[in-house]
């Protein structure tokens, strides 16, 4: 299942995958994305750090949620912050 803009933990988390596991047990991961943004005429390395530790901060509340608690014994959760300047990728990373 794909939601986007689901609320979790008190947030709106970007992405969030979940694997059906009624029809396919043998996926067990599941996706929360949060995506940051910055123009590309305000990149620098602070706003980019700062985009960074906002992300980690948000996917942290977003995993407290109680329907991600009950469902973490059966699936591993992979948390991924991606800050993008302009079209452009600057990080992908995995908490």
């Amino acid at each position: 299942m794909t939601r986007t803009e689901h609320e979790m933990g008190k947030g709106f988390v970007d992405l969030y995958l979940e694997p059906f596991l009624f029809k396919h047990e043998r996926l067990k991961f599941g996706y929360l994305i949060e995506l940051k943004y910055l123009t590309r005429s305000e990149f620098n390395e602070t706003l980019l750090q700062e985009k960074i530790q906002e992300g980690q901060a948000q996917l942290q509340q977003y995993r407290q949620d109680p329907r991600l608690q009950a469902i973490a014994n059966a699936i591993q959760l992979k948390s991924i912050v991606m800050v993008y300047a302009g079209w452009e990728l600057k990080v992908m990373q995995e908490i």
